[in-house]
């Protein structure tokens, strides 16, 4: 049993561990703080992640070295030393690694090297201290080692710096000049142990100039992060309100249909796109299409077609003429990538649909007379592949009461969470309810695909989803 210390050595312990223990106190809380920091901003996580635990893990390791704590915890001598071991030998493993995410790609690789000799060192040296009950039995090899990393670690920032993938600014330097404070106090406590030099117990001091020179370039870099990120999201809005521009405002007036459309992008801005081609007073084109990729680069080539559409929209002749001047212009400019498109011609007096397709999903097309739902697929290769593509075209009844859907694929392959997708059938059945117009049938739709997809899987792809309906020339 542990002996209570006379009133004189505890004067003593006060006197010499005192500010020790203050020290240990403070970089835990720093440690701690940053911890749940990043539980909370997701900005650099990681590496802030990482530093709050080496802060938590010295910290905690200072504390255990300090006399008058061992006296507040109680517990044997040799738990307390076990423990403040193994945080010895974890200590160099996080520190280390802390580096990565400063470094070059090439140093980076040098850097888990090092990181894996200190997580041999403590595979090996944790099970032989409490097999042997000898805590701490290498300290002139842990005191090698951490010499040797932190010098390698020190001439692979210098040479990042060197060769500029390190920037000098204000950051950087603040943490330079901490990590050099605190690497000289490592490297003086380890040739301490080697007794090369006489005792004198810096670390913890430099240690915290570390932690604060560190956790000021962090938070710099994570301010820079944010600011970086609004400034993103700003040039993301407004391009989504651009492309919303390039977007019908809704569907053109008609004497023979009703149309409701929806577009719900997978993120601001997407590569779907829709329109609607005024071609006379009893015709009405439909165009659907879907540029491969998600984000900004296929919302630009989504720009792009629509101002080819704009153009060969007017002149000419029929759909699969149309997508084969498409397919020509976007042959060549479109940077590795395609589109699927579709084009429906509908022609109120002769009651017809005309359909041409460039390597996308089926119309569906439900028959009031036969109370049925046919799938239209006119299809030749996606625009964008081969010049020389052609298309051909199927023109078909589309009378009173005869309904259309088209969509992109993002509607049929929305997954539930059994990776079960929606499929062309459910969405058919939209078309066969009876009593419903183009919008309730629409916003049914995409309530379903949505409650099919659950709450539990992020949208994946972009959705967008045409309905048209023959209601027959109004009086």
């Amino acid at each position: 049993m542990r002996m209570m210390p006379t009133e004189a050595e505890l004067r003593a312990i006060l006197r010499i561990d005192l500010v020790y223990f203050a020290v240990g106190v403070l970089i835990l809380t720093v440690g701690a703080l940053t911890l749940i920091q990043s539980l909370v901003d997701r900005l650099r996580q990681h590496m802030v992640f990482l530093f709050g635990l080496v802060g938590l893990l010295y910290g905690t390791r200072l504390l255990f070295q300090i006399r008058i704590f061992q006296f507040t915890v109680g517990g044997s001598r040799y738990a307390t030393s076990q423990t403040w071991a193994i945080l010895n030998y974890l200590i160099p493993i996080a520190g280390i690694y802390l580096w990565s995410f400063f470094v070059s790609p090439r140093s980076r690789r040098i850097v888990y090297l090092a990181v894996a000799a200190h997580a041999v060192f403590a595979a090996i040296g944790i099970p032989h201290d409490l097999l042997t009950h000898q805590p701490w039995s290498f300290p002139r090899t842990n005191g090698a080692l951490v010499i040797a990393t932190s010098l390698l670690v020190a001439i692979l920032i210098v040479m990042d710096i060197r060769s500029g993938f390190i920037p000098l600014d204000v950051p950087i330097r603040v943490a330079g000049a901490g990590f050099v404070i605190f690497q000289l106090g490592v490297i003086y406590d380890n040739l301490v142990s080697l007794r090369v030099v006489p005792s004198l117990w810096t670390e913890p001091f430099a240690f915290t100039l570390f932690l604060l020179a560190m956790g000021y370039a962090i938070q710099y870099k994570i301010a820079a992060d944010r600011n970086r990120m609004v400034a993103m999201q700003s040039e993301m809005e407004q391009a989504r309100r651009i492309q919303l521009s390039i977007l019908p405002a809704g569907p053109p007036a008609s004497a023979y249909y009703e149309i409701a459309a929806n577009y719900s992008p997978m993120t601001s801005v997407a590569g779907d796109l829709y329109d609607f081609l005024p071609l006379g007073e009893d015709r009405l084109g439909l165009f659907i299409a879907d540029v491969s990729g998600h984000g900004l680069p296929a919302a630009l080539v989504a720009s792009m077609l629509k101002t080819a559409l704009i153009i060969y929209g007017r002149t000419a002749v029929g759909p699969a003429a149309l997508l084969a001047e498409l397919n020509r212009a976007f042959c060549g400019q479109s940077h590795g990538q395609f589109v699927t498109a579709a084009i429906a011609v509908l022609n109120g007096p002769a009651q017809t649909l005309t359909y041409s397709a460039a390597g996308h999903p089926p119309l569906l097309l439900w028959g009031a007379a036969s109370a049925d739902v046919q799938q239209l697929e006119q299809n030749g290769l996606p625009l964008g592949i081969l010049p020389t593509a052609e298309y051909s075209e199927i023109t078909v009844p589309f009378a009173k009461g005869d309904r259309l859907a088209m969509y992109t694929d993002g509607i049929v392959e929305s997954e539930n969470v059994g990776e079960e997708e929606f499929g062309k059938d459910r969405l058919s059945e939209f078309l066969k309810s009876t009593g419903d117009d183009p919008n309730v049938r629409l916003e049914n739709a995409m309530t379903a695909v949505h409650r099919w997809r659950g709450a539990e899987r992020v949208q994946s792809d972009d959705l967008t989803l045409l309905i048209a309906e023959y209601v027959a020339e109004r009086s």
